[in-house]
């Protein structure tokens, strides 16, 4: 994957035809992402999948320029289809830096400690170098084979040799362990879920209280509205209502005052109070297709003198 030439890079897989006995190109499907131009990165094959990151790709202004990438992204063989998997947290520039595949792990080692690369559980781990770590020769390959790793090493007289170690040998005390890369889409995905969760509870509570509205009667500026119904109210009979809505129970004097005309006596005055609590039951009934009355009056608990007023199931109302 990749490769440097001519002041470019590329960003395709290329393949061996052992049929053929030439190299052939591996083009991607059913996939829209495409990642960078890119050259001396990491990478890891787990599987079916391949894995880069940390690589360079040239400036696309200036061709002169190297720029660091620490996009990590993941090839599926099968598949054939790229993802963008994150940023890697993971800094510093690993050019030319051995790395030996430890079973589904990345080990790099540093000149200054030892990283290992676990992808699969999103995580990197620092460690300090043991003392076979300073002897290997970087221009080969080392592997780790059942349990052991083999590198290459060198005397002060180019005198080239294959040595064996075991992984206390090779990795000293573990010095730290955090997150390999941050998922941004993932948390972006997470945002756009949690907002259309937030507007399916915001749709479900506004039809359920359109429901519930639907159901109750409704006290508009100019009448009463119950499924579709409508009857009309004067002033006089709005206002009575509405404090019938609020209040557990209403004085007489209180509705008096609503209706009561000056050049009345009070007992006239008592007669239209009378006809107007009558007019409202009525017009209360032909809405509901109803013959109970929901305005009655009963004597005050408080003092027997007094005539209060109260609406039944005044909770189905709604102002």
């Amino acid at each position: 994957f990749g490769g440097y030439g001519f002041w470019s890079a590329r960003n395709f897989i290329i393949f061996f035809d052992e049929n053929l006995k030439e190299w052939e190109v591996i083009n991607p499907e059913n996939t829209s992402l495409i990642p960078e131009e890119s050259f001396s990165g990491m990478h890891i094959i787990i599987g079916d999948e391949f894995y880069i990151f940390n690589s360079n790709y040239n400036n696309p202004i200036n061709r002169f320029e190297n720029i660091f990438n620490t996009k990590l992204w993941k090839y599926n063989f099968t598949k054939k289809t790229w993802s963008l998997i994150g940023e890697t947290d993971f800094v510093e520039q690993t050019m030319f830096q051995p790395e030996i595949k430890i079973n589904n792990k990345l080990l790099i080692n540093l000149s200054s400690k030892i990283v290992i690369i676990d992808i699969l559980n999103n995580n990197i781990s620092e460690f300090e170098k043991g003392p076979h770590s300073h002897q290997i020769y970087r221009d080969f390959t080392s592997i780790f084979n059942n349990e052991r790793f083999y590198y290459f090493t060198s005397d002060n007289k180019q005198n080239l040799y294959i040595v064996t170690a075991t992984e206390s040998e090779m990795i000293g005390k573990k010095i730290s362990s955090k997150s390999f890369y941050s998922n941004n889409q993932k948390l972006k995905t997470l945002g756009i879920s949690v907002f259309v969760l937030i507007l399916i509870i915001g749709f479900f509570r506004l039809y359920k209280k359109y429901q519930k509205r639907k159901n109750r009667i409704q006290l508009l500026e100019n009448g009463l509205l119950f499924k579709k119904r409508f009857v009309q109210l004067d002033k006089e009979s709005n206002k009575i209502l509405r404090i019938l809505i609020k209040n557990e129970f209403v004085n007489s004097s209180e509705i008096l005052k609503i209706i009561e005309k000056e050049q009345f006596s009070r007992a006239h005055n008592e007669r239209l109070k009378f006809q107007k609590i009558e007019e409202l039951n009525f017009q209360i009934k032909m809405l509901l297709s109803k013959d109970e009355d929901l305005i009655i009056s009963r004597k005050s608990s408080f003092d027997r003198r007094i005539r209060e007023y109260i609406l039944i199931n005044r909770e189905s109302f709604v102002n």
